[in-house]
């Protein structure tokens, strides 16, 4: 079954990504030069420059999925969860600081689940039974009209 949304966000930005290489890229220099001078063993330089491409796949490959089918919404982080559609309370979106807040809702004992991404301001914050859920998206305002609303509650 094909999703009728699907968004696909790099949790580690290029500037933090860059930055990173930035330093490690040149720890291997250094190590490399005094492993060739004889004041560290070979080994070092090995470990270091292993590490730094671990680094760089890593910040490459860690992305947030989030794919809406009709009855449920799948988000992968470091592990994929399925919240049913059913089960949705409400929704919010906009700017993640300012949504993040249910105010007005007795949100005592649920669980709060962020999925995140840096640079992205935007996103989604819903609500089920037991949980709510932060979800990072660049398409907050397409995402969110996807996810059931509350039904307002009538004055009286």
């Amino acid at each position: 079954m094909e999703p009728i949304f699907s968004e696909r966000i790099r949790v580690i930005p290029d500037v933090v990504e860059r930055a990173l290489l930035a330093i490690l890229v040149p720890t291997d220099a250094f190590i490399l030069i005094s492993a060739a001078l004889g004041w560290v063993t070979w080994w070092l330089f090995a470990v270091m420059a292993a590490v730094t491409v671990l680094m760089f796949i890593f910040s490459r490959l860690f992305i947030l999925k989030t794919d809406v089918y009709e009855d449920k919404i799948t988000i992968k982080y470091f592990k994929t969860r399925n919240y049913r559609m059913e089960k949705i309370r409400d929704r919010r979106y906009g700017i993640m600081n300012d949504i993040r807040n249910f105010a007005g809702v007795g949100l005592r004992g649920l669980r709060y689940r962020n999925y995140l991404s840096a640079g992205c301001e935007t996103g989604v914050v819903f609500l089920t039974k037991s949980s709510v859920v932060a979800v990072s998206s660049h398409r907050a305002e397409e995402l969110a009209s996807l996810l059931p609303e509350a039904e307002p509650k009538p004055r009286g």
